[in-house]
Formats: structure tokens, C-alpha cells, sequence
């Protein structure tokens, strides 16, 4: 098979026309994911570390963390509902009906 160079330009008509947005709008919502992942992540750290201190004063705080996690979770949930990831999968699927991916 030959290998194929596209120019950054190249690149980005590509996927403005397979997708039908720019590159930016495409991984856009990868962005978001990593985000909410990186503050859950930390979040649960900080519970482990409460939890592992014990006492009655780290119960409130992990209460208290647990309830933030939620609302990250929350909040990036209604973010990425109807969001253009869904649209993007739309058009990965058609293409793939297509015969082009």
C-alpha cells in the first residue's frame, strides 16, 4: 500500500468534509472527557485519603467530595448530551454505509 502525506491543510479539509465540522469541533468533546475524568480522579484520591485518616470530622469531608463528584459527573453529563459527539457518530456510521470509511 502506499503511504499517502497530507499537508495540516490537507488534513483538516478531510475531516471538515467527512464529518462536516473543523478538526477543533471534531475533539472538542474529547477535551471535555479528559477534564471531568482528570477531577474525578482527584476527587477520588482525596476520598481514599479521608477515608484512610478516619474519624468522624473526614466523614462529613467525604461526604462532602462524594457530593462534588456527583455534581462533576452531573454537570458533565447534561454537557455532552445532544452534543455534536452524537452527531459525529451519525457520520461515521453514514460514511461507513457509504463505503468510505
Amino acid at each position: 500500500m502506499a503511504k499517502t502525506t497530507l499537508t495540516p491543510e490537507q488534513a483538516a479539509q478531510g475531516v471538515q468534509a467527512f464529518f462536516g465540522r473543523s478538526p477543533e469541533h471534531v475533539v472538542e468533546p474529547l477535551h471535555r472527557s479528559v477534564e471531568a475524568l482528570n477531577w474525578l480522579g482527584a476527587l477520588f484520591q482525596c476520598i481514599e485519603t479521608a477515608n484512610a485518616d478516619g474519624g468522624a470530622q473526614n466523614t462529613a469531608l467525604i461526604q462532602a467530595l462524594s457530593g462534588l463528584g456527583a455534581y462533576v459527573a452531573a454537570d458533565y453529563q447534561v454537557s455532552i448530551i445532544g452534543n455534536p459527539a452524537d452527531e459525529l457518530q451519525a457520520c461515521i456510521e453514514a460514511a461507513r454505509a457509504r463505503g468510505e470509511a
